[in-house]
């Protein structure tokens, strides 16, 4: 492959962050609410895509990737990189699949969430029809900025809060920004 070549592979695999969601991740990092990505595709294509955003994606607690993990063995819709993704959260565990909450963007993201147990807040992709999963997701919003954190549990948002997100972001360097397009996330807090 010609080095120019690969640079435009490059390109076209770096993502741009999602609006509103380094605040809401960051905000719940802060607030212990650990977060991991459930992801569909391969570790390499994952690598390219996060390029410009890896202190972000260093404070996930960890990554499954569903074309790499030996323990997914069906990709979504099926479950199991969900599911894989929830028992890997460090001890204590959740408790249940209705603790943890799922970010997706795709119909068969939200399958997968579904026969896995979890509610899913769907973010659809400006091409998606919504119309097959509109019902099976908790929630349905046109963009992040729109979510409730105290629907699900978890902390709200205020504007002090606000400000110690990017404080503690910066001190302990652990904490989540933007989610890359196409990632999914997954979180839970423990009452």
């Amino acid at each position: 492959m010609a080095c120019g070549s690969f640079i435009v592979m490059v390109a076209n695999f770096e993502q741009s962050l999602y609006r509103w969601a380094e605040k809401l991740v960051r905000h719940l990092h802060c607030h212990g609410v650990l977060i991991a990505v459930a992801k569909g595709s391969s570790e390499k294509k994952y690598d390219l895509k996060i390029t410009r955003h890896k202190e972000l994606f260093s404070l996930f607690s960890h990554v499954v990737f569903a074309s790499d993990d030996p323990e997914v063995r069906q990709g979504k819709p099926c479950p199991d990189v969900f599911t894989v993704c929830a028992k890997r959260f460090p001890s204590p565990l959740p408790a249940s699949p209705s603790n943890v909450l799922v970010f997706e963007d795709a119909s068969n993201g939200v399958e997968a969430a579904v026969a896995a147990g979890i509610p899913c807040v769907l973010v659809p992709d400006v091409n998606l029809d919504i119309t097959k999963v509109k019902d099976k997701a908790a929630e349905v919003l046109k963009s992040l900025e729109d979510f409730v954190p105290e629907k699900y549990g978890l902390p709200t948002y205020d504007v002090a809060k606000a400000l110690t997100v990017v404080h503690c972001s910066q001190v302990m360097l652990i904490s989540r920004s933007y989610l890359l397009h196409h990632v999914k996330v997954s979180y839970y807090h423990n009452h």
